[in-house]
């Protein structure tokens, strides 16, 4: 292989890397890749997180499926989710997305497994939260059964 075209392959590697880097620390997303087919809004998602992003927002999503585990469900939460949350409580629960939403707020997807369930499959969890006052605060919650 020419010398040239290992240097220019080199450079290219190295500003790929620092693409990736830089994505790293000013996102706390690095990919995302929806395939348009995919039924379950979880098919077909391939999410690469950040591992320097700031999982505040997240510490509230797990502590929102921490009560529930236990029967507490939130004010915020619709009676007609909490009902559902008491019948078939979370067990396990994963972050497969987050997304900023226009009115500032961040959307977290979670998929969840739930004890009491007549299926061994995974479940999805919306939950919305805000930033106010430098707190991240619960807004809203959407799930699928």
């Amino acid at each position: 292989m020419p010398k040239l075209l290992k240097s220019v392959i080199g450079w290219g590697i190295a500003v790929l890397f620092l693409a990736l880097v830089i994505r790293a620390f000013t996102s706390p997303i690095i990919f995302r890749f929806t395939d348009p087919s995919a039924v379950d809004p979880v098919g077909g998602l391939y999410v690469v997180f950040s591992p320097v992003r700031d999982r505040a927002p997240e510490r509230i999503g797990n502590g929102v499926f921490k009560r529930l585990q236990f029967g507490e469900c939130d004010a915020f939460i619709e009676k007609r989710f909490c009902e559902k949350e008491a019948q078939f409580p979370p067990t396990r629960w994963t972050l497969v997305d987050r997304k900023e939403e226009h009115d500032g707020s961040l959307s977290l997807h979670y998929k969840v497994l739930r004890r009491g369930s007549s299926s061994a499959s995974w479940g999805n969890v919306w939950i919305s939260v805000t930033l106010q006052d430098g707190e991240w605060h619960p807004l809203s919650y959407d799930a699928n059964y």
